[in-house]
């Protein structure tokens, strides 16, 4: 019967006949999401018991509690310690990947892959937690909800560049390529450089002292000047034949995802004082 009701209905919404097509299926999928919402929890329990999530990739939160009616401030204050969390898991993935790199090390690889799912996980929970904190959040909060997203975003794309190093790692052993020894131990150096930034990060998340700041800002920016050097006394010595070309096309890839690693970083302890994205770019880096 609600099929024959269609039938009638479908001619008068346009006049070709692919056009009633397409707004057949669109009044079919509307009908059918209207149908099945009312069951959407019940069906995605159903599925999780069908197909469990994978073990140990469900996030286990300290410090925020979903089901608590809390003051914005206090919920704001537990997104921050858990986002802190997260920084550090995935500053630990950027030194893992880097050290896995150059050592091709499985164990430290893989770690960096089953930390990244992890961290999507806590991303996407987070994001959600903080938007319904925001619809009564006051405006005066030093670090407010959507302060804290921007924080989340910048933390959540290290770790993917964490993973873009471990790619790079897959890549150069299928291939049976060794970097150079040279190259090789400034890119240890460089993710030591990175630490140095990570920890001022995480210290300016736990004391948000503002005057560390312009300390990452400086040693962020040092990072980049340094590693566009790098990269152009690497295609020299390319043109001078002392690597093949492989070297530097890699190489550069290495240090170009560093350096968004300390971008980031930087960019993460900007928005913590409230400075958005936009503003961050507009210094540069």
């Amino acid at each position: 019967m609600l099929r024959q009701w269609f039938v009638l209905l479908i001619p008068h919404t346009a006049q070709s006949l692919p056009r009633q097509i397409a707004n057949f299926h669109m009044f079919e999928n509307i009908f059918t999401g209207i149908t099945f919402l009312p069951f959407a929890r019940y069906l995605a329990a159903l599925s999780s018991t069908i197909v469990p999530p994978g073990k140990g990739m469900e996030p286990s939160f300290k410090y925020i509690k979903f089901s608590e009616n809390i003051p914005s401030e206090e919920s704001c204050l537990q997104a921050k310690n858990e986002i802190a969390r997260i920084f550090s898991t995935t500053d630990e993935m950027i030194t893992n990947a880097s050290h896995g790199l150059v050592n091709r090390d499985d164990r430290l690889l893989n770690s960096v892959l089953e930390n990244e799912r992890l961290v999507d996980n806590f991303h996407n929970s987070i994001v959600e937690f903080l938007i319904n904190v925001s619809r009564n959040a006051p405006s005066y909060l030093s670090a407010g909800p959507m302060d804290l997203v921007q924080v989340l975003h910048n933390t959540e794309r290290i770790g993917d560049h964490a993973e873009n190093l471990v790619e790079l790692s897959r890549y150069i052993k299928n291939k049976e390529f060794s970097l150079p020894e040279e190259k090789a131990r400034i890119i240890l150096e460089c993710s030591k450089e990175i630490k140095t930034i990570a920890n001022l990060v995480k210290e300016i998340m736990e004391t948000m002292n503002k005057s560390l700041l312009e300390r990452v800002e400086t040693l962020a920016h040092r990072f980049k000047i340094n590693s566009l050097s790098l990269i152009q006394k690497c295609h020299v010595e390319v043109e001078n034949k002392v690597y093949p070309q492989t070297v530097a096309v890699l190489y550069e890839d290495i240090l170009s995802n560093l350096m968004s690693v300390a971008s980031h970083m930087r960019k993460a302890a900007r928005a913590l004082f409230g400075y958005t994205t936009v503003q961050s770019d507009n210094n540069n880096l």
